[in-house]
């Protein structure tokens, strides 16, 4: 499953892991070469192995890259906003479009997974993770 492996990143860069090492380079290429291109469920085969159409795997690619930083984050970043913004609704929401948003209840008349999930990755500069940081910190 291909969100395994940015949430692997995201958690072992809170562990205190510099995951902007060569021992995880092929991992950030991993989750880079998967970046979103564009907001759109193509194939079973393309959500499964490419994490494409899977806003799951965005979100934790989105939270990985951005711990990572340098030119991952910069290439992932600009994926993720020509992919996510164009393809917000009027309403601020966005409409499911993969197999996990139907486990979720998600539909046209309740778009709350979707856009969490969406809302969350783009917010990413200003929310961040802060409470797990907070957590930490009070050890």
């Amino acid at each position: 499953m291909p969100a395994s492996t940015p949430a692997s990143l995201f958690a072992l860069s809170i562990l205190g892991r510099d995951i902007d090492t060569a021992e995880f380079s092929a991992a950030k290429r991993f989750v880079v070469e998967r970046a979103p291109r564009g907001f759109r469920y193509t194939s079973e085969s393309d959500f499964v192995h490419k994490g494409q159409g899977n806003p799951y795997f965005h979100y934790y690619g989105t939270l990985a890259m951005f711990r990572a930083g340098g030119k991952a984050w910069t290439a992932w970043n600009e994926a993720l906003k020509r992919s996510l913004l164009p393809a917000q609704n009027a309403d601020g929401s966005w409409t499911p479009i993969d197999v996990y948003a139907r486990y979720a209840r998600d539909d046209e008349r309740d778009k709350s997974y979707t856009t969490a999930l969406c809302v969350l990755s783009l917010e990413v500069y200003y929310r961040y993770y802060l409470p797990l940081l907070k957590a930490g910190a009070a050890r």
